[in-house]
């Protein structure tokens, strides 16, 4: 059997335990990267070497390390379920260690206390739902996906359950499913973040009246109404903001970076750091702790600023 008949079997099996976005990304890894070098093999041909010069035509693309280490995972995955129905006598990804060589992390923005200031004073200028939108996302570290999924009847004063993510996939209409990690969390936001949800609440509730609806709590937060907001909004919008008011160019996303490492900056621990964003495990939540330590030398900056002033000692 060719690899290319394999792969719809394997993927057919496979989705079940998948989230509708992992399946499109394991499609499209299947017919951008691992059927054009793999296609035309017989699967019980392939050797270890093939999965060697595979990773070398990987990183001959200068993708990513974390990339390459997810199409092999992808592609490990699939050796082992021909293994599991006896197609193949062992699974040529496992064969020593095939892991593709660290190069250095990617790094991401985070906001200084000076560049939070000027973007929240931005944004205490614009459209309530954007606005209230900035604060939540810096407040729970919520991904955008969680944002635009989030409902009416999540939230109870200052307690937020994160429950849903919202998402598009090319061709379908747009749709929920779980958190990443497939776990619901719950998360206490600040008073004042609870006063902007119910200014946004009662701006909602009044625009019903105008178009003759009766409100309801499974009403999307950010959406209008029932309609959920489109997943790739929050991101257009921010892009455009930050360009009005020449502001400094960062991700929609390093709001949940700038959220975590304030926390941990202001003294909450790991633990409850990493369970407010929905990471899987501490070792995701580990990667803000550089940040801890340029805060800390620019905390001896001051140190030498206010107890020397200057002064010569020896």
């Amino acid at each position: 059997m060719k690899i290319t008949e394999f792969c719809s079997v394997w993927l057919t099996v496979k989705k079940r335990s998948l989230s509708p976005t992992t399946e499109q990304s394991y499609a499209d890894a299947l017919q951008r990267v691992i059927l054009p070098f793999f296609g035309d093999m017989e699967i019980e041909k392939i050797t270890s070497l093939d999965v060697e010069m595979f990773v070398a035509a990987l990183y001959g693309r200068n993708l990513a390390s974390e990339t390459i280490r997810r199409y092999l995972a992808i592609f490990r995955s699939m050796m082992t379920k021909a293994v599991t129905l006896g197609l193949i006598s062992g699974n040529p990804a496992e064969h020593g260690k095939i892991e593709p060589i660290r190069r250095k992390e990617q790094s991401f923005n985070v906001l200084d206390d000076v560049g939070l200031m000027q973007l929240l004073s931005a944004v205490d200028s614009v459209e309530l739902r954007w606005k209230v939108y900035v604060y939540f996302a810096l407040d729970t570290g919520a991904r955008r996906g969680e944002c635009v999924g989030l409902q009416w009847k999540d939230i109870q004063g200052r307690e937020v359950w994160i429950r849903r993510s919202g998402y598009k996939l090319t061709g379908k209409p747009k749709a929920t499913k779980e958190p990443k990690g497939r776990r619901s969390r719950k998360v206490y936001v600040a008073a004042r973040t609870a006063e902007l949800l119910g200014a946004l609440r009662r701006e909602q509730k009044k625009n019903c009246l105008k178009v003759g609806k009766s409100w309801k709590d499974s009403f999307f937060v950010f959406g209008d109404f029932e309609e959920m907001l489109h997943p790739s909004s929050p991101t257009s919008w921010f892009s455009k903001f930050l360009k009005r008011h020449n502001l400094p160019k960062i991700r929609l996303h390093d709001l949940r970076h700038t959220s975590a490492t304030q926390l941990l900056l202001h003294g909450v621990d790991l633990r409850t750091v990493s369970g407010r964003l929905g990471h899987a495990d501490l070792e995701v939540t580990q990667r803000y702790l550089h940040f801890m330590a340029d805060a800390d030398k620019d905390a001896a900056e001051k140190v030498d600023l206010f107890l020397y002033q200057n002064k010569k000692m020896v």
